[in-house]
């Protein structure tokens, strides 16, 4: 046989075989799709049998291994977070937890539990460019990563309020908010943790269909008014203060408050408002 006849022949049979592979991957992508559906109808009965409102809709991509991650207070961390707006600073006091950092621009004060706040003299700060350009850069110097999450302005402020990130997954009730007048920032204040979040351990996540179940299971047997779920996402859950760890959740929003349920144990707390 020729070459060339040999050679049409295999091209033929590897194109035949890439469409053979093309449908099989198709089949089981559809295969899986209705599996999920399934799964997530089978969810929404569950929770409707126990009169809780939810919508399939509302569930999240499962998603990547989280781990926990230490928090340790860093004095060069917080000098370098004061910085980033004061410019050159001294640190000025350090009692009962609470340290404050000074220089002709303002002061900052940073707490044990990751509160803090920065008050620059009037002017000290001006506004260059927009607001939220500003803040993020400010943010980025120092050395944290935040998203913005909500804003809010009147006639002679403009909030912006940033919730912190770890790998693009958001630290629940860790936000940083910036107070603009229109030309210059009059506060930075919030929560947060810095320094380098260190994770650790090797937990493995449970599947969102067990930490959902768990949930139902426990909040019908405590007898909470539960009768909606109206968000759910993943994140980490802050510690009272460092030296305590960033615990990866999934937050479950409901008519009556949030719930965390822990991604490697399924243990349920409901948030402190």
């Amino acid at each position: 046989m020729a070459w060339s006849k040999l050679k049409t022949i295999i091209i033929i049979l590897l194109a035949a075989v890439d469409l053979l592979l093309a449908g099989l991957a198709l089949h089981l992508h559809e295969q899986t799709r209705q599996q999920h559906l399934a799964a997530q109808a089978d969810l929404a009965a569950l929770f409707a049998a126990d009169d809780i409102a939810f919508e399939p809709a509302t569930l999240p991509d499962e998603n990547g291994l989280l781990l926990p991650c230490s928090t340790t207070r860093n004095a060069d961390a917080e000098q370098t977070a004061a910085a980033a707006l004061l410019g050159s600073v001294t640190e000025t006091s350090f009692t009962v937890g609470t340290r404050t950092f000074t220089s002709d621009r303002g002061t900052a004060v940073f707490s044990a539990d990751g509160s803090f706040t920065i008050t620059p003299v009037d002017g000290a700060v001006p506004l260059s460019g927009t607001a939220a350009r500003q803040a993020e850069r400010w943010l980025r110097d120092m050395g944290l990563e935040a998203v913005l999450t909500d804003t809010e302005e009147t006639e002679e402020t403009l909030r912006l309020t940033y919730t912190q990130t770890v790998e693009d997954q958001p630290v629940f009730a860790c936000t940083v908010d910036f107070l603009f007048s229109p030309d210059a920032l009059l506060s930075c204040s919030g929560r947060c943790f810095l320094g380098e979040l260190q994770p650790y351990g090797i937990e493995t996540n449970l599947s969102l269909s067990t930490l959902l179940l768990r949930f139902r299971n426990d909040v019908t047997g405590s007898g909470d008014l539960c009768s909606a779920i109206t968000a759910l996402d993943y994140g980490y859950r802050a510690p009272a203060a460092y030296g305590g760890s960033l615990s990866p959740v999934l937050r479950v929003r409901t008519n009556i408050g949030d719930y965390f349920v822990d991604l490697s144990t399924a243990a349920l707390e409901r948030a402190v408002v």
